[in-house]
């Protein structure tokens, strides 16, 4: 029976998972790697997780997620708990709380503890006790308010001081704090009176004042704490038990077959009232821990782990999420997989995503990198995808399992200045003639500029081509094949501009190469970003504001969010996307206009905009920050150069709310008319009503009223005379 309602439940989750989608033109997507809190639940097991919700069933090993995408009220869960029917209370960095209801797949939003940080929860009966950054709160769940907030928790612990975990159990309240330990008696008593708080600290016979969990096994209470587990013996006495237990930090304890187990920093340890024994084997970075049916699992910084005794290791299930919620660059390759960097420092390696699944590089699977602060990434023409890092320096990615390593090791490239091998490729790109160029940051060889050509020669450019700074962080390539180059900190330098008349190899009769700085306009001579526009323009960034640079004039743009850029591209009809430190902004080309975008009017999974990609064929846009990855569907795909690729789908189309009509590969300056077979117009659209190369039709007329099942005709006609007839079905 209880498998059966296993089933409905997470039959229910995956219905409401693609239902949520399928309204929205927003999609984030984070690492749950690392889990922050958990709950069993009567089917799954439920993690808060850094990157948002998870439900786990343990029978099949399947997770299911959630996101601010798909209803979670924000992506970084720091508290979460199970009611007795199975609702989730979950609670977030931010201090909002949600009442999640699985089988409805229902939300409830409590905003009263908003700009707090909800710690941990306690809930007994109709009230919900709230740890927070400033104490501990009680709501009263019935009448949906807050009755009470207590920010001071005894004498002996500061005003606002953080609650770590509540305990609940025989009429009291017990705080864990990283002050000690307070509790109280919940007769009525004014707990507003720090007085009507005892505090149990180092003098009471802790090991250590920093308590991260409580636990009551056996009748007898147990702290867990940086020093080690105590016991209470009597009302002010407690001992510390060691008997077994190494001095280390103890995060989580809980009920184990008969034994009280505690996480710690090495690994779990049962309790058996009379000594500590290591359970399995060692176990670094768990967070917390639950007992399903007398197995224990473990969230850690990699997924949830159980132990096999059989194979004497622990055995690690991993959600199908990127591996890092640090998104410092993005690209697409031609066959429409998606390639993501992480970040530097402590980056975890590359993910690249499929549409389906999502594979995790790192040194854990591919131990030749020699550091996981992959940060750069590009594609060139034969669909190699080259990956650039701090210490590992140039990855090329041949297949999903072959890859070709150039580092200073190997004498490709030049490591940093005092650490001879460790290289650093700060960022990429292919110029038109297929050429890849990469910089060689803080390169101690003072040629920090490097091409690659197809026949894989390798060229170096630096100081004695005019380049002066080895700090360079950012490059593109503009219309005529030229190499703007930015320079950053600690002396960044501005912006050099290579033209090497399409000829890497060959230096003879490359020019001089120019400068842009701040005696040229810029605002500063940090570079942050480069793009270039479809009209031959250069857009850069600063941290002190955006400028462009076109037909030998620059000049200041205003607008963007703050003047702090972070990102910046182009789409596929030239309008300009701005990542800042505050949001997103958009730059409208035909217009002139901004628009912008924050967690505050949108899906937005963070307003510090890491990095910014366009994949110009679908009108994809890609948003990486520092709290996950957003993708935006836009219309702005880059229209073909003439019809030839035209066409509709589905056919036969079958209009609901859901479902409309695509009409695809559009030419620039294109106009379309949809015609019945006896050539009455239907609809017709303007070239400027068409943004990109799509066009969607929701099956109704020019006055908006559905249009009856039948055989119609749609024309697609350019303003240079091309002109094109497709015929399609439209069912009712």
């Amino acid at each position: 029976m209880k498998r059966k309602i296993v089933i409905r439940l997470l039959f229910v989750i995956q219905v409401f998972f693609i239902v949520s989608l399928s309204s929205k033109e927003w999609k984030t997507y984070t690492s749950m790697y690392q889990t922050t809190a958990m709950c069993m639940g009567k089917d799954v097991i439920w993690c808060g997780t850094t990157g948002g919700l998870l439900a786990f069933d343990p029978i099949s090993r399947n997770f299911y997620s959630w996101t601010n995408t798909e209803g979670l009220a924000s992506n970084r869960v720091t508290a979460i708990t199970c009611s007795e029917n199975d609702e989730i209370w979950i609670g977030f960095e931010n201090g909002l709380i949600q009442l999640f209801d699985p089988v409805s797949s229902s939300w409830s939003l409590i905003d009263d503890y908003r700009n707090y940080r909800i710690t941990c929860f306690a809930l007994t009966g109709d009230t919900l006790f709230v740890g927070l950054n400033v104490g501990v709160s009680l709501y009263l769940i019935s009448r949906q308010e807050v009755k009470e907030t207590y920010r001071h928790l005894g004498e002996q612990i500061q005003v606002e001081t953080p609650a770590n975990e509540i305990l609940v159990a025989n009429n009291q309240i017990w705080v864990a704090t990283d002050e000690g330990i307070a509790y109280s008696t919940l007769n009525y008593i004014n707990l507003l009176d720090p007085s009507n708080w005892i505090n149990v600290t180092l003098a009471e016979g802790l090991p250590d004042n920093k308590v991260h969990a409580i636990s009551i096994w056996s009748n007898t209470l147990f702290a867990g704490t940086e020093g080690g587990v105590a016991a209470r013996e009597t009302q002010d006495d407690w001992v510390v038990i060691h008997n077994g237990l190494p001095n280390v930090d103890v995060v989580d304890l809980a009920d184990f077959n008969d034994a009280l187990g505690a996480l710690t920093s090495a690994g779990i340890y049962l309790w058996n009232g009379q000594e500590w024994n290591l359970y399995g084997t060692t176990l670094s970075k768990g967070m917390c821990f639950v007992n399903d049916e007398s197995i224990l699992w473990v969230g850690t910084d990699r997924g949830l782990t159980v132990f096999n005794e059989n194979q004497n290791e622990w055995e690690y299930s991993v959600p199908n999420t990127p591996g890092d919620n640090r998104f410092s660059d993005i690209a697409v390759d031609q066959n429409g997989t998606l390639l993501c960097c992480t970040a530097q420092p402590s980056g975890n390696g590359f993910s690249i995503y499929d549409g389906m699944n999502w594979s995790v590089y790192n040194r854990f699977n591919l131990p030749t990198l020699q550091n996981n602060d992959i940060v750069s990434v590009t594609v060139d023409y034969s669909n190699n995808r080259w990956f650039g890092g701090w210490g590992s320096g140039l990855i090329r990615m041949k297949t999903d399992d072959i890859f070709e390593f150039y580092n200073a090791v190997n004498g490709y490239l030049s490591g940093i200045i005092d650490h001879p091998n460790y290289a650093v490729v700060s960022d990429m790109t292919v110029d038109s003639s297929g050429t890849l160029w990469l910089l060689n940051y803080y390169a101690s060889n003072n040629e920090p500029l490097i091409s690659v050509t197809g026949d894989f020669t390798w060229t170096y450019y630096g100081l004695q081509e005019g380049i002066s700074s080895t700090l360079l962080t950012h490059i593109v390539v503009d219309s005529e094949n030229r190499k703007w180059i930015g320079s950053g900190p600690p002396t960044p330098q501005g912006i050099f501009i290579l033209d090497d008349h399409h000829s890497p190899s060959d230096k003879s009769d490359d020019p001089p190469v120019e400068r842009l700085a701040t005696s040229s306009g810029l605002e500063s001579n940090e570079i942050t970003a480069l793009a270039v526009g479809k009209d031959g323009s250069i857009w850069i960034g600063t941290p002190k504001g955006l400028h462009v640079y076109f037909d030998g004039v620059l000049n200041r743009r205003y607008g963007p969010l703050s003047n702090n850029i972070t990102a910046l591209v182009v789409d596929g009809v030239n309008n300009l996307w701005v990542g800042t430190a505050e949001g997103l902004s958009l730059f409208a080309n035909d217009t002139y206009s901004w628009s912008h975008y924050t967690t505050d009017n949108s899906d937005l999974a963070d307003n510090y905009i890491a990095s910014l990609f366009m994949d110009n064929n679908t009108g994809i846009l890609y948003i990486g920050t520092n709290q996950g990855l957003s993708q935006l569907t836009t219309p702005y795909s880059e229209p073909r150069d003439d019809l030839s690729q035209f066409f509709i789908y589905p056919n036969p189309f079958i209009p609901t709310t859901e479902s409309l009509m695509t009409i695809d590969n559009l030419a620039w300056n294109t106009s379309v008319s949809i015609f019945t077979l006896s050539g009455f117009l239907v609809r017709r659209f303007s070239s400027n009503e068409i943004s990109g190369k799509r066009l969607l039709w929701d099956g109704t007329d020019e006055n908006g009223e559905p249009s009856s099942g039948g055989i119609y005709l749609v024309v697609a006609y350019t303003g240079a005379g091309e002109r094109i007839v497709n015929k399609f079905a439209l069912i009712r």
